[in-house]
């Protein structure tokens, strides 16, 4: 890439995309799968270990030191050296990171999926996101801004309990916090807000809704709809997803690209209200959601809108019309099931055919690093049971057969491991 110091263009003469992630998401592995059907030359630096290092998809892959400033630091570098059709920003940490430092830092400035200052306010904190749709006439719940418990009391009272409070930041359920009575809220007030200014936002009965959408400098593209059935923590990402599709959907991402000029990938969140059969807008998150991937009509879709957005095309905005079809994502529910103890679940939807659907069968070097990531949550808490009390792990693992010898084991530790290895089966 040719540059001055840190000052570089983006290039719209190659298909060459940069993926960039800073964490584990299982489900950002699957993005490069989609890129590459939509005709990107796909390059991903993440952290080691990550699990987007291990895609067939991607053509070349450049594992860096985990933690924000080296992983910042070494996109710096290679933008230095590359040129791209697009970059990627995989997650909310890495979005709000880059945000915070493109005040003092230009170069950062060409990278992000929003196209100026204010927009770029919208990023940085929920609190202006919900003031920007409020102004526009977007579908959001009744809400205030508060800095103080007294305040916090005042709001929820004039909106009646149950309320949400929420965080200016926040992603996968942390940073939002339902509240059932004022005794709660002054319990759990100035824990969670921890001196910043919050929302208290009326609660809303209903489904919890998701959209995965793909924005062409703030024109949508296409657009997948889903109703989470399960989760991987409370107000969490979904790991159970239904298809979904309902006429306001369109009116809102619509609306809403207009409002962001929102340059890539996004994920809206709502709550369906059944009683008015109506959507309202809770947040958009800047960044891919873990479905884009998912096989048939809604890949073929995403591959097909990113293959416009390359080639400088503008077709109309289309969905994927399906309604009903659940859909079991993976590895995200073998891990929330281990995690919550319920392997029935996961029987009934092997039963059902469902949990195969989602499993990475075009990408076996992906699909060997889920597995071997699920064996692990298998094998610790047998290892555990070899461990010397307190500290010395013994075995195959770290010693030399010839140096086995017989352990003290703590019967209290020994217990919860044999506990925790019967709720994991």
């Amino acid at each position: 890439m040719l540059s001055n110091g840190d000052c570089f263009v983006l290039s719209p003469a190659n298909n060459d995309v940069l993926l960039v992630h800073s964490g584990y998401w299982p489900g950002v592995a699957r993005l490069p799968a989609v890129l590459h059907a939509g005709g990107a030359r796909v390059t991903v630096i993440a952290p080691r270990g990550s699990d987007v290092l291990s895609t067939r998809y991607s053509a070349e892959s450049i594992a860096v030191p985990h933690g924000m400033t080296e992983i910042i630091d070494a996109l710096r570098q290679h933008l230095r050296m590359r040129t791209y059709r697009l970059v990627i920003l995989a997650d909310d940490p890495l979005l709000n990171a880059l945000a915070d430092r493109s005040r003092t830092e230009p170069w950062i400035r060409k990278i992000l999926p929003l196209p100026d200052e204010r927009s770029l306010d919208m990023l940085a904190s929920k609190i202006a996101f919900l003031d920007r749709c409020r102004q526009s006439g977007l579908p959001i719940a009744r809400s205030e801004h508060v800095t103080d418990c007294n305040a916090a009391m005042r709001a929820a009272a004039g909106m009646s309990y149950p309320v949400m409070l929420k965080l200016p930041t926040g992603h996968g359920g942390v940073g939002v916090k339902r509240i059932d009575s004022p005794a709660e809220m002054q319990c759990a007030f100035d824990a969670f807000a921890r001196g910043k200014t919050i929302t208290v936002e009326r609660f809303i009965a209903g489904k919890v809704v998701g959209c995965e959408v793909l924005f062409d400098h703030g024109r949508a593209v296409c657009w997948s709809a889903f109703v989470i059935v399960r989760s991987g923590a409370k107000f969490g990402a979904s790991t159970v997803r239904m298809l979904f599709t309902h006429p306001q959907v369109r009116d809102i991402v619509e609306r809403l690209g207009a409002l962001t000029k929102l340059h890539g990938f996004g994920v809206l969140d709502f709550i369906y209200d059944e009683v008015r059969d109506q959507l309202v807008l809770l947040e958009l998150n800047f960044r891919p959601g873990p479905g884009t991937h998912l096989s048939g009509r809604v890949r073929k879709m995403f591959a097909s809108g990113f293959a416009a957005v390359l080639r400088g095309e503008k077709p109309p905005g289309v969905t994927h019309g399906l309604h009903g079809k659940t859909v079991v994502l993976f590895p995200q529910d073998v891990h929330r099931a281990i995690t919550e103890r319920d392997p029935w679940s996961l029987i009934a939807s092997a039963l059902q055919g469902r949990i195969f659907a989602d499993i990475p069968f075009d990408d076996l070097p992906l699909l060997a690093r889920h597995l071997g990531a699920l064996a692990g949550r298998f094998i610790r808490p047998l290892e555990r049971l070899f461990r010397r009390r307190g500290t010395e792990r013994v075995g195959y693992i770290n010693a030399e057969p010839a140096r086995w010898r017989p352990i003290e084991l703590d019967l209290a530790d020994t217990a919860d491991d044999v506990r925790e290895m019967a709720g994991v089966l």
